[in-house]
């Protein structure tokens, strides 16, 4: 595997943790309550895999974010990052020909 391949590939596992977070951020409220209301961690991170639609590791990723990330400022960050991930991951697509998802 090339530089090329692993950055892109780098890219991709970054893009699955970008979309998670960014649903979560979006969703704050509703992520919130089901993390307040779950009896444990473990019913947590089933609450989020469920109400995001997501898998364990990303979920796991949500659950440990500070509360700062909630912040007006690391949303945006966070969701720029996301573009630029997504641009990059696209891009890579493309001169593979590989098909999108």
């Amino acid at each position: 595997m090339d530089l090329d391949d692993k950055s892109a590939r780098m890219a991709l596992l970054r893009l699955g943790f970008l979309e998670a977070i960014s649903a979560a951020l979006a969703d704050r409220t509703a992520i919130f309550e089901l993390i307040s209301k779950s009896a444990n961690r473990d019913n947590a991170l089933n609450a989020i895999v469920r109400h995001l639609g997501i898998e364990k590791h990303h979920a796991q990723a949500v659950l440990d974010l500070p509360l700062t990330s909630f912040t007006m400022a690391a949303t945006t960050a966070t969701n720029a990052e996301l573009r630029e991930v997504r641009s990059h991951a696209s891009t890579h697509r493309e001169g593979t020909g590989a098909a999108e998802h």
